[in-house]
């Protein structure tokens, strides 16, 4: 449980260093989409990273959730060893240098956030004036329309 614990706070003080740099939600959808996913996919969390090609391992024991995932095996298998220290010290030195972004900056934006004026209500939207003066269309008579033949569902009586 301490392990999942260390993994959490690594990838939440990461989460706390991007926040400030970005505008909205919705662009939390780059880093996802160019960091997240690839790490997630090549972190050995599926398949062993021996299957990979030399470089890619390289790449793939500088990631954190290398790391979270090897020590989580390791503890599940019962295979702890030297690696495993490596790996919570890897978490805690990636979880303390990623936090250092978000102690100096979000104070500043959260200060920015109070001192700010609140926003306009929105403006109702009007339409445009030739929009509401469109002829009205003629009523057509009640009844079926032109050429309309009614359907057939019982053979006619005689």
């Amino acid at each position: 449980m301490l392990a999942s614990v260390l993994r959490l706070a690594a990838f939440r003080s990461a989460g706390l260093a991007v926040t400030p740099f970005l505008g909205t939600v919705q662009d939390f959808d780059l880093p996802f989409g160019l960091v997240i996913m690839p790490m997630f996919l090549l972190s050995g969390t599926f398949f062993p990273i021996s299957l990979y090609p030399q470089p890619i391992q390289l790449v793939m024991e500088l990631t954190p959730l290398f790391h979270g995932v090897s020590l989580l095996r390791g503890l599940t298998t019962g295979s702890l060893g030297l690696h495993a220290l490596c790996d919570v010290c890897y978490l805690l030195a990636f979880g303390l240098l990623s936090l250092q972004p978000a102690l100096r900056r979000l104070p500043e934006r959260l200060i920015q956030a109070l001192l700010a004026p609140p926003p306009a209500p929105p403006a109702t939207r009007r339409r445009p004036a030739r929009l509401r003066c469109l002829p009205r269309l003629p009523r057509r008579p009640p009844g079926p329309p032109a050429g309309h033949r009614p359907a057939v569902c019982a053979p006619p009586t005689t």
